[in-house]
């Protein structure tokens, strides 16, 4: 039975480490997405501050 118990609790670990790395990959690729139009916005603003 101990045996049988271990077996069920590794699937669960694994579970809970691909759903972490799932969860870094989902925020990185947010951040990565938001990066370009932050990007765009301070390229806007020294375009603006240069022709003023």
């Amino acid at each position: 039975p101990i045996l049988h118990e271990n077996d069920m609790n590794v699937p669960d670990e694994h579970e809970k480490r691909i759903k972490f790395l799932l969860g870094i990959l989902t925020s990185v690729s947010d951040i990565t997405a938001y990066f370009p139009s932050l990007a765009k916005q301070l390229v806007d603003k020294e375009l603006q501050q240069r022709h003023s």
